[in-house]
Protein backbone atom coordinates (compact mmCIF):
# COMPACT_ATOMS: atom_id res chain seq x y z
CA UNK A 1 0.00 0.00 0.00
CA UNK A 2 1.67 3.25 -0.53
CA UNK A 3 -0.03 6.51 0.74
CA UNK A 4 0.44 10.21 0.35
CA UNK A 5 0.39 13.08 2.71
CA UNK A 6 -0.84 15.44 4.57
CA UNK A 7 -4.59 13.65 3.88
CA UNK A 8 -3.85 9.98 3.10
CA UNK A 9 -2.87 8.80 6.98
CA UNK A 10 -6.67 8.47 7.88
CA UNK A 11 -7.12 6.57 4.77
CA UNK A 12 -4.12 4.35 5.37
CA UNK A 13 -4.95 3.65 8.74
CA UNK A 14 -8.48 2.94 7.51
CA UNK A 15 -7.29 0.60 5.04
CA UNK A 16 -5.00 -1.21 7.24
CA UNK A 17 -7.35 -2.06 9.51
CA UNK A 18 -10.12 -3.25 6.85
CA UNK A 19 -7.48 -5.44 5.31
CA UNK A 20 -5.86 -6.64 7.96
CA UNK A 21 -9.24 -7.49 10.05
CA UNK A 22 -9.74 -9.53 6.63
CA UNK A 23 -6.69 -11.56 6.63
CA UNK A 24 -4.52 -10.10 4.28
CA UNK A 25 -0.92 -9.37 4.30
CA UNK A 26 -0.25 -6.21 4.37
CA UNK A 27 2.09 -3.16 4.90
CA UNK A 28 2.55 0.34 3.82
CA UNK A 29 5.39 2.54 2.24
CA UNK A 30 5.31 6.55 2.30
CA UNK A 31 8.00 8.40 -0.34
CA UNK A 32 10.12 10.89 1.64
CA UNK A 33 8.09 14.36 1.09
CA UNK A 34 11.31 16.21 1.07
CA UNK A 35 13.43 14.26 -1.36
CA UNK A 36 10.48 12.33 -3.89
CA UNK A 37 7.55 14.74 -3.11
CA UNK A 38 3.74 13.29 -2.75
CA UNK A 39 2.91 9.82 -4.52
CA UNK A 40 3.70 6.30 -5.62
CA UNK A 41 7.45 6.61 -7.67
CA UNK A 42 9.43 3.88 -9.22
CA UNK A 43 11.75 3.42 -6.41
CA UNK A 44 8.86 2.17 -4.16
CA UNK A 45 7.81 -0.21 -7.08
CA UNK A 46 11.29 -1.66 -7.82
CA UNK A 47 11.43 -2.29 -3.59
CA UNK A 48 8.09 -3.92 -3.66
CA UNK A 49 9.09 -6.06 -6.53
CA UNK A 50 11.86 -6.91 -4.83
CA UNK A 51 10.57 -8.10 -1.48
CA UNK A 52 8.04 -10.11 -3.62
CA UNK A 53 4.87 -7.83 -3.50
CA UNK A 54 1.93 -8.94 -5.22
CA UNK A 55 -0.59 -6.31 -5.72
CA UNK A 56 -0.02 -2.72 -5.47
CA UNK A 57 -2.86 -0.43 -3.73
CA UNK A 58 -2.60 3.19 -3.87
CA UNK A 59 -4.23 5.62 -1.18
CA UNK A 60 -5.31 9.33 -2.10
CA UNK A 61 -2.39 9.18 -4.75
CA UNK A 62 -1.55 7.22 -7.98
CA UNK A 63 -4.15 9.05 -10.85
CA UNK A 64 -0.87 10.95 -11.98
CA UNK A 65 1.73 8.47 -11.76
CA UNK A 66 1.51 7.22 -15.48
CA UNK A 67 5.42 6.59 -15.28
CA UNK A 68 6.38 4.32 -12.00
CA UNK A 69 2.84 2.46 -12.78
CA UNK A 70 3.73 1.32 -15.98
CA UNK A 71 6.74 0.25 -14.66
CA UNK A 72 4.39 -1.84 -11.90
CA UNK A 73 2.65 -3.49 -14.90
CA UNK A 74 5.94 -4.85 -16.41
CA UNK A 75 7.42 -6.18 -13.66
CA UNK A 76 3.75 -8.06 -13.21
CA UNK A 77 2.48 -6.38 -10.52
CA UNK A 78 -1.25 -5.85 -9.66
CA UNK A 79 -2.12 -2.05 -9.25
CA UNK A 80 -5.60 -0.32 -7.83
CA UNK A 81 -5.74 2.98 -7.50
CA UNK A 82 -7.71 4.97 -4.88
CA UNK A 83 -7.82 8.24 -5.39
CA UNK A 84 -9.66 11.61 -5.64
CA UNK A 85 -7.54 14.11 -7.21
CA UNK A 86 -8.35 15.89 -10.54
CA UNK A 87 -7.72 13.47 -13.53
CA UNK A 88 -4.37 14.23 -15.78
CA UNK A 89 -4.42 14.01 -19.62
CA UNK A 90 -2.60 10.63 -19.43
CA UNK A 91 -4.38 7.78 -17.39
CA UNK A 92 -2.36 5.58 -15.62
CA UNK A 93 -2.52 2.16 -17.40
CA UNK A 94 -3.44 0.77 -13.63
CA UNK A 95 -5.75 -2.57 -13.34
CA UNK A 96 -8.54 -0.69 -11.51
CA UNK A 97 -8.80 2.94 -10.52
CA UNK A 98 -11.32 4.37 -7.89
CA UNK A 99 -11.83 8.16 -8.38
CA UNK A 100 -14.92 9.85 -8.19
CA UNK A 101 -13.58 12.57 -10.23
CA UNK A 102 -14.43 9.86 -13.00
CA UNK A 103 -18.34 9.70 -12.32
CA UNK A 104 -20.90 12.01 -13.18
CA UNK A 105 -20.57 15.29 -11.62
CA UNK A 106 -24.34 14.75 -10.27
CA UNK A 107 -23.39 11.65 -8.40
CA UNK A 108 -23.58 11.92 -4.82
CA UNK A 109 -20.34 10.55 -4.34
CA UNK A 110 -18.50 12.91 -6.70
CA UNK A 111 -17.22 14.64 -3.51
CA UNK A 112 -15.73 12.00 -1.57
CA UNK A 113 -12.03 12.50 -0.11
CA UNK A 114 -9.43 10.12 -1.02
CA UNK A 115 -10.65 8.65 2.85
CA UNK A 116 -14.12 8.22 0.72
CA UNK A 117 -12.52 6.27 -1.65
CA UNK A 118 -10.80 4.23 1.12
CA UNK A 119 -13.95 3.49 3.28
CA UNK A 120 -16.02 2.39 0.02
CA UNK A 121 -13.74 -0.03 -0.92
CA UNK A 122 -13.06 -1.72 2.30
CA UNK A 123 -16.84 -1.90 3.05
CA UNK A 124 -17.63 -3.32 -0.55
CA UNK A 125 -14.70 -6.14 0.16
CA UNK A 126 -15.72 -6.66 3.57
CA UNK A 127 -19.56 -7.33 2.38
CA UNK A 128 -18.25 -9.95 -0.60
CA UNK A 129 -16.33 -11.53 2.11
CA UNK A 130 -19.86 -11.47 4.59
CA UNK A 131 -17.36 -9.97 7.34
CA UNK A 132 -18.91 -5.98 6.96
CA UNK A 133 -20.86 -6.00 10.15
CA UNK A 134 -17.63 -6.05 13.03
CA UNK A 135 -16.06 -3.31 10.39
CA UNK A 136 -18.54 -0.82 9.99
CA UNK A 137 -18.56 1.47 12.96
CA UNK A 138 -14.59 1.84 13.16
CA UNK A 139 -14.12 2.72 9.71
CA UNK A 140 -17.39 4.70 9.73
CA UNK A 141 -15.05 7.10 12.43
CA UNK A 142 -12.03 7.17 10.50
CA UNK A 143 -14.08 8.13 7.57
CA UNK A 144 -15.78 11.09 9.17
CA UNK A 145 -12.38 11.91 10.77
CA UNK A 146 -10.45 12.07 6.84
CA UNK A 147 -13.26 13.45 5.61
CA UNK A 148 -13.22 16.33 7.64
CA UNK A 149 -9.79 17.42 8.48
CA UNK A 150 -9.36 16.98 4.47
CA UNK A 151 -12.05 19.74 4.49
CA UNK A 152 -14.42 17.84 1.83
CA UNK A 153 -17.80 19.02 0.85
CA UNK A 154 -20.34 17.81 3.18
CA UNK A 155 -22.91 16.90 0.34
CA UNK A 156 -23.85 13.94 -1.16
CA UNK A 157 -22.81 10.26 0.89
CA UNK A 158 -19.89 12.17 3.01
CA UNK A 159 -23.25 14.40 4.42
CA UNK A 160 -24.94 11.75 5.38
CA UNK A 161 -21.92 9.21 6.52
CA UNK A 162 -20.59 12.36 8.58
CA UNK A 163 -23.82 12.72 10.37
CA UNK A 164 -23.61 9.30 11.58
CA UNK A 165 -20.20 9.12 12.33
CA UNK A 166 -19.95 11.92 14.76
CA UNK A 167 -22.48 9.89 16.38
CA UNK A 168 -19.84 7.17 17.07
CA UNK A 169 -16.85 9.84 18.07
CA UNK A 170 -17.14 10.35 21.50
CA UNK A 171 -17.16 6.88 22.34
CA UNK A 172 -14.85 5.77 19.69
CA UNK A 173 -14.01 1.95 19.64
CA UNK A 174 -10.29 2.81 18.27
CA UNK A 175 -7.68 3.82 20.84
CA UNK A 176 -6.26 5.80 19.08
CA UNK A 177 -8.81 8.04 18.31
CA UNK A 178 -9.48 7.71 22.16
CA UNK A 179 -6.49 9.03 23.11
CA UNK A 180 -6.73 11.88 20.57
CA UNK A 181 -9.66 13.09 21.94
CA UNK A 182 -8.23 13.19 25.29
CA UNK A 183 -4.95 15.24 24.53
CA UNK A 184 -7.27 17.74 22.09
CA UNK A 185 -9.48 18.26 25.59
CA UNK A 186 -12.37 16.82 24.42
CA UNK A 187 -12.75 13.92 26.54
CA UNK A 188 -15.59 15.30 28.53
CA UNK A 189 -17.70 16.14 25.54
CA UNK A 190 -20.59 13.65 24.73
CA UNK A 191 -20.84 14.73 20.95
CA UNK A 192 -18.01 15.35 18.73
CA UNK A 193 -19.37 18.74 16.50
CA UNK A 194 -17.92 19.14 13.01
CA UNK A 195 -16.02 22.54 14.63
CA UNK A 196 -14.32 20.06 16.74
CA UNK A 197 -12.43 17.81 14.62
CA UNK A 198 -11.49 20.35 12.16
CA UNK A 199 -10.19 22.97 14.57
CA UNK A 200 -8.78 20.49 17.37
CA UNK A 201 -8.93 16.69 16.22
CA UNK A 202 -7.69 17.49 12.77
CA UNK A 203 -4.71 20.06 12.92
CA UNK A 204 -3.42 17.44 15.29
CA UNK A 205 -3.30 14.81 12.38
CA UNK A 206 -2.30 17.49 9.62
CA UNK A 207 0.54 19.36 11.43
CA UNK A 208 2.00 15.48 11.41
CA UNK A 209 2.01 15.42 7.82
CA UNK A 210 3.11 18.66 7.65
CA UNK A 211 6.47 18.97 9.79
CA UNK A 212 6.54 15.30 11.18
CA UNK A 213 6.71 11.26 10.77
CA UNK A 214 3.06 10.18 9.02
CA UNK A 215 3.93 6.91 10.33
CA UNK A 216 3.20 8.17 14.21
CA UNK A 217 -0.37 9.16 13.05
CA UNK A 218 -0.61 5.59 11.74
CA UNK A 219 0.58 3.89 14.45
CA UNK A 220 -2.02 6.10 16.31
CA UNK A 221 -5.07 4.76 14.38
CA UNK A 222 -4.30 1.03 13.91
CA UNK A 223 -2.50 0.07 17.38
CA UNK A 224 -5.16 -2.11 19.72
CA UNK A 225 -2.30 -0.80 22.78
CA UNK A 226 -3.26 2.29 25.03
CA UNK A 227 -0.12 2.94 26.01
CA UNK A 228 1.09 3.40 22.78
CA UNK A 229 -2.29 5.15 21.62
CA UNK A 230 -1.61 7.82 24.14
CA UNK A 231 2.20 7.97 23.00
CA UNK A 232 1.50 9.03 19.55
CA UNK A 233 -1.71 11.54 20.53
CA UNK A 234 0.80 13.06 22.63
CA UNK A 235 3.61 13.02 19.72
CA UNK A 236 0.64 14.72 17.59
CA UNK A 237 0.06 16.83 20.22
CA UNK A 238 3.70 18.05 20.45
CA UNK A 239 4.07 17.79 16.35
CA UNK A 240 1.33 20.78 16.18
CA UNK A 241 2.91 23.00 18.88
CA UNK A 242 6.03 23.16 16.93
CA UNK A 243 3.57 24.07 13.77
CA UNK A 244 1.95 26.62 15.29
CA UNK A 245 5.54 27.77 16.48
CA UNK A 246 7.05 27.68 12.72
CA UNK A 247 4.00 29.44 11.57
CA UNK A 248 4.15 32.58 13.57
CA UNK A 249 7.93 32.78 13.13
CA UNK A 250 7.37 32.25 9.01
CA UNK A 251 4.31 34.93 9.20
CA UNK A 252 6.34 37.41 11.38
CA UNK A 253 9.59 36.85 9.06
CA UNK A 254 7.22 37.40 5.97
CA UNK A 255 5.48 40.43 6.86
CA UNK A 256 8.90 41.96 8.27
CA UNK A 257 10.37 40.81 4.09
CA UNK A 258 6.83 42.63 2.91
CA UNK A 259 7.07 45.66 4.91
CA UNK A 260 10.53 46.49 4.28
CA UNK A 261 10.62 46.57 0.62
CA UNK A 262 8.82 48.74 -1.77
CA UNK A 263 6.21 46.84 -2.53
CA UNK A 264 2.34 48.33 -1.67
CA UNK A 265 -0.43 45.75 -1.31
CA UNK A 266 -2.97 48.53 -1.65
CA UNK A 267 -1.69 48.83 -5.24
CA UNK A 268 -0.28 45.41 -6.05
CA UNK A 269 -2.41 42.74 -7.76
CA UNK A 270 -0.20 39.93 -6.29
CA UNK A 271 2.17 39.58 -2.96
CA UNK A 272 4.93 37.32 -3.70
CA UNK A 273 7.97 36.56 -0.95
CA UNK A 274 10.56 34.29 -1.60
CA UNK A 275 12.73 33.24 1.20
CA UNK A 276 14.96 30.56 1.91
CA UNK A 277 14.97 27.57 4.23
CA UNK A 278 11.19 27.92 5.32
CA UNK A 279 9.79 25.19 6.41
CA UNK A 280 7.34 24.11 3.00
CA UNK A 281 5.34 21.84 5.09
CA UNK A 282 3.31 25.37 6.70
CA UNK A 283 3.72 27.90 3.67
CA UNK A 284 0.51 27.48 2.69
CA UNK A 285 -0.95 28.54 5.97
CA UNK A 286 1.13 31.55 5.81
CA UNK A 287 0.09 32.41 2.75
CA UNK A 288 -3.57 32.22 3.90
CA UNK A 289 -2.58 34.35 6.82
CA UNK A 290 -1.17 37.26 4.38
CA UNK A 291 -4.36 37.04 2.10
CA UNK A 292 -6.25 37.95 5.17
CA UNK A 293 -3.91 40.94 6.06
CA UNK A 294 -3.14 42.23 3.37
CA UNK A 295 -6.56 41.59 0.85
CA UNK A 296 -4.75 39.86 -2.63
CA UNK A 297 -3.53 36.76 -3.55
CA UNK A 298 -0.10 35.84 -2.29
CA UNK A 299 2.70 33.49 -3.48
CA UNK A 300 4.97 32.09 -0.88
CA UNK A 301 8.09 30.56 -1.93
CA UNK A 302 11.32 29.05 -0.37
CA UNK A 303 13.86 27.17 -0.94
CA UNK A 304 16.76 24.60 0.42
CA UNK A 305 19.85 23.55 -1.60
CA UNK A 306 18.81 23.35 -5.06
CA UNK A 307 14.96 22.42 -4.20
CA UNK A 308 12.87 25.60 -4.28
CA UNK A 309 8.65 25.15 -3.59
CA UNK A 310 5.88 27.61 -3.88
CA UNK A 311 2.24 27.98 -2.23
CA UNK A 312 -0.33 30.17 -3.79
CA UNK A 313 -3.27 31.46 -2.12
CA UNK A 314 -6.06 33.45 -3.94
CA UNK A 315 -8.76 35.62 -2.27
CA UNK A 316 -11.44 33.71 -0.96
CA UNK A 317 -9.76 30.45 -0.46
CA UNK A 318 -8.47 30.10 3.11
Amino acid sequence: MVTTMPYGMTSTALLMRALKFLGANVDYAIPSRMSEGYGINTRIIEEFHAEGVQIILTVDNGIAAAKPIARARELGLTVIITDHHEVPPEIPNANAILNPQLIDPGSPYRTMAGVGVAYLLALCLAKVLGKEGALQDPLLELFTLGTIADLAALTGVNRRWVRRGLRLLARSQIKGIQALIQVSGLGGEKNIKPEAIGFRLGPRINAVGRIGDPQVVIEMLITEDEGIALERAMQCEAINKQRQQLCEQIATNAVEVYEQGTLDAQKSRVLVIVQPDWHHGVIGIVASRLVERYGVPVFIGTYEMRRKRMCGVRLGVF
